[in-house]
């Protein structure tokens, strides 16, 4: 009787343990993403010159990877809420 307890706590501490970790991985991810975005433009920015032709591209990829990060973050967080609510 006390072992089921022992493993019935152990998976509810677990579980909860895991959910903390994505919801800390995630809002990691935003952050990321959040800094990229604010400051994709700051080395051209403080050089004072204008945009080439490879920095305009350089800014761009930077911007869809952005884009890219932040999409793949809104699943994995409709993933883990998903699971979470049926569980």
């Amino acid at each position: 009787m006390s072992i089921c307890i022992v493993i019935s706590i152990t998976a509810l501490i677990t579980g909860d343990t895991l959910f903390l970790m994505f919801n800390s991985h995630i809002c990691g991810i935003f952050a990321a993403v959040g800094y990229r975005l604010e400051n994709f433009l700051k080395d051209q920015i403080d050089s004072k010159s204008s945009l080439d032709n490879l920095s305009e591209h350089k800014c761009l990829e930077n911007i869809l990877y952005s884009i890219r990060n932040h999409k793949s973050a809104l699943k994995l967080v409709y993933h883990i809420y998903i699971n979470y609510i049926l569980y």
